[in-house]
């Protein structure tokens, strides 16, 4: 195992009608039972539930048309792969200008608010992508079927597996100096006014509140795990006025 390393099953989408969840072997071909019927996905065990049409798709890793253990692989990854900060400063008379960006790359989060507004499993509120969840034979989406404490629906998988690269306009900050004449009339040998502002803009594909998520929150369980609490990089907002006798 490795240390930050998500593991579940690899989600392909969902299952648009009963006779697509077969079984096939490793070259592709449908596998068939002795009496000669299309052998069925089954979850769990060889005797548990059959997969059908608005069921997720699971990749049957050993091919042996049973989604369980032996099927759970490494699906993501919740090391930073290279991160930094890059800063341009300019100066014009009595202006000073910094613009600072920071950029995040090849790291994996859990979506934990999509895990839970997504899971169409229980009576509780659901986000509006659900909207597109399957209902019929023949559907195609990639959101399951509404089915109560349906596990195999929202069983550990890629599914809630996100890139979480970023690049994040930080902070542009804004001073002016005071010239001589004002400074010396209020008996001060120096006076500033400055105006911050901090998480401006952020470029990514991340569905999640903010992506500046810490790989590690305190608790070794819940490495990369996006828990979607209130983002601590709001925007930000601040005036200074510095004044040096």
């Amino acid at each position: 195992s490795v240390i930050g390393g998500f593991y579940g099953y690899k989600a392909k989408g969902v299952y648009a009608r009963d006779e697509d969840a077969l079984v096939h072997d490793f070259n592709g071909n449908v596998v068939y039972e002795a009496n000669g019927m299309p052998k069925k996905m089954r979850y769990g065990s060889s005797t548990g539930h059959i997969f059908q049409g608005g069921d997720m798709i699971y990749e049957d890793i050993n091919h042996d048309g049973v989604i369980n253990d032996l099927d759970i692989v490494q699906i993501g990854d919740a090391n930073v792969g290279y991160f930094g900060l890059f800063r341009h400063n300019l100066n014009w008379k009595n202006w000073a200008m910094g613009i600072s960006f920071y950029y995040n790359l090849d790291q994996d989060v859990i979506n934990g608010q999509r895990y839970q507004l997504e899971n169409v499993n229980s009576e509780s509120n659901q986000a509006t992508s659900v909207m597109r969840r399957w209902r019929k034979q023949g559907d195609i989406t990639d959101m399951p079927r509404a089915e109560r404490y349906c596990e195999r629906n929202y069983a550990a998988s890629s599914r809630f597996v996100e890139d979480v690269s970023y690049l994040k306009l930080k902070e542009i900050s804004l001073t002016y100096d005071f010239g001589r004449q004002i400074v010396q009339k209020l008996r001060l040998s120096k006076l500033s006014l400055s105006c911050t502002c901090e998480n401006i803009f952020t470029w990514t594909k991340y569905k999640g509140l903010d992506p500046e998520i810490a790989p590690n929150k305190g608790r070794l369980i819940k490495v990369g795990i996006d828990e979607q609490s209130t983002p601590t990089n709001s925007f930000k907002l601040t005036f200074g006025l510095r004044a040096s006798f």
